[in-house]
């Protein structure tokens, strides 16, 4: 370039738009942690409190047209300052893209979602001065879990959208139950990931007796997946802050509170519930936890327990005669979350060319038919206990779903002759008449000639 340019050299480059900038035998490294610093002070941040995630659930970022209005100028600028370290914070980009729809029209909302941002960037903020560079990866993507080995991702372990909630009342009163659980936060988080680590989470995931507790390698690291670490990462965290997480209460307990539900028999073992026999709304909530939690079953510990043993019999299959049969990836917001908790605390690799598995890609929970096979007709029993209602739940959602009981405890007396929410009964398809087949005629038996002709011998004359 100095052939063509007229150009001096000063020194090596170590600072250029807020990017710091090391060299080294081992690469080049980039960081904005000056610039992060400048950011918290411009906005007053630096002596708030830092928080541990980006949004609290329920995260329903909407128009806010009630909201307070607040200045569009300050907010796009906090837009635009927070983009640009997105060069090196890959892991807040959706959340400000998120918050960059309502510039237009900004309210008091907004701004404490985007001020919650920074003080997630001062929790998440290491000392650029004594955190060691990062050294380029081993390993290729490639080498890693070559491509042809990745495992196709199945559609379990829905994101529930609140946004998109059903018009129904007893979906909305089972959301506002699940929002005084410890696990809600693990219904209505995400995150970006690359999409090798997903790989190689479940190409490497196996139990180690020793522990006691699965295992699995991201990045060139070992990690057990205890019960405290699948915890923090799906953020099952109590509801109110100043009490300690509680274990889950004995069966006996659980089985008693399912009977004062109003099964209706007597339950003697939890394994014998059926979900479709239970009232609403326990029926819709526990479909919800299904459903939000692997699709198939109510633990994550189960789907990678069937995952493991898919991936054995998979490989005997392969050696007999027995065709194949595919395995799927399950859980894969769980997964990412547990990826990205252990990202967090051990500082992978950020592997920019990776192709990256983003929230939007996850299923999202749809509508729900909490009905039996067969009928529109919703079961209503039973109220809901009181302390399980809130000043959320109570008013017109709890009227209306109240209604709903009462129009079903009539219909099951007699009172209603039909009931409008039930189809009326197909009309019986007649009988195929069967036509009687044809029977076959014997064809007439022609006098067969007579195997030997007699001789004809002509006269000599």
């Amino acid at each position: 370039m100095t052939k063509k340019f007229e150009m001096s050299m000063i020194r090596e480059l170590t600072y250029f738009l807020g990017l710091k900038i090391k060299q080294d035998d081992k690469g080049i490294s980039i960081c904005q942690e000056q610039y992060t610093r400048n950011l918290l002070k411009k906005y007053e941040i630096s002596n708030s409190s830092s928080v541990k995630t980006l949004m609290v659930p329920p995260n329903n970022i909407g128009l806010d047209l009630t909201g307070k209005p607040i200045n569009e100028t300050l907010y796009r600028g906090m837009i635009g300052s927070l983009m640009y370290l997105t060069a090196t914070r890959p892991d807040i980009q959706f959340f400000i893209v998120l918050c960059a729809r309502y510039q237009s029209n900004p309210k008091e909302s907004h701004l404490i979602a985007m001020k919650r941002i920074l003080r997630y960037l001062k929790d998440t903020m290491a000392d650029a001065e004594h955190a060691p560079a990062m050294a380029p990866p081993v390993r290729t993507d490639e080498q890693i879990l070559p491509r042809i080995r990745w495992v196709p991702i199945g559609k379990s372990n829905c994101y529930l959208n609140e946004e998109k909630s059903q018009p129904s009342p007893i979906f909305k009163i089972a959301v506002d139950i699940l929002k005084q659980t410890n696990f809600f936060r693990a219904f209505t988080a995400s995150s970006t990931i690359p999409a090798i680590y997903i790989q190689q989470f479940w190409d490497t995931i196996c139990f180690d007796s020793k522990a006691g507790s699965y295992k699995c390698q991201l990045d060139e690291q070992w990690f057990d997946l205890t019960q405290d670490t699948l915890r923090d990462a799906l953020q099952i965290t109590p509801v109110d802050k100043n009490r300690a997480f509680s274990p889950p209460p004995t069966p006996d307990t659980l089985i008693e509170f399912v009977n004062e539900l109003g099964y209706p028999r007597e339950v003697i073992n939890l394994s014998n519930v059926t979900t479709n026999d239970m009232f609403q709304p326990w029926r819709a909530l526990t479909t919800i936890i299904n459903l939000c939690l692997t699709g198939k079953t109510s633990e994550f510990t189960q789907s990678i327990h069937n995952f493991t043993e898919d991936k054995r019999n998979l490989a005997q299959q392969a050696q007999g005669k027995k065709k194949a049969t595919i395995i799927l990836i399950p859980s894969i917001r769980f997964t990412k979350l547990i990826i990205f908790h252990l990202q967090r605390l051990h500082n992978f690799h950020p592997r920019p060319e990776s192709p990256l598995h983003l929230p939007t890609e996850e299923p999202v929970l749809g509508n729900l038919k909490f009905s039996a096979k067969g009928t529109k007709r919703e079961v209503f029993g039973m109220t809901i206990p009181n302390e399980l209602i809130n000043d959320v739940i109570r008013g017109a959602v709890y009227d209306a779903y109240l209604k709903k009981v009462a129009k079903h405890q009539r219909y099951l007396a007699g009172e209603e002759v039909s009931d409008p929410d039930s189809p009326a009964p197909k009309p019986a398809k007649p009988a195929k008449q069967t036509k009687p087949k044809p029977t076959k005629q014997s064809k007439p038996t022609e006098p067969k000639a007579a195997s030997k002709k007699p001789n004809q011998r002509t006269a000599k004359p």
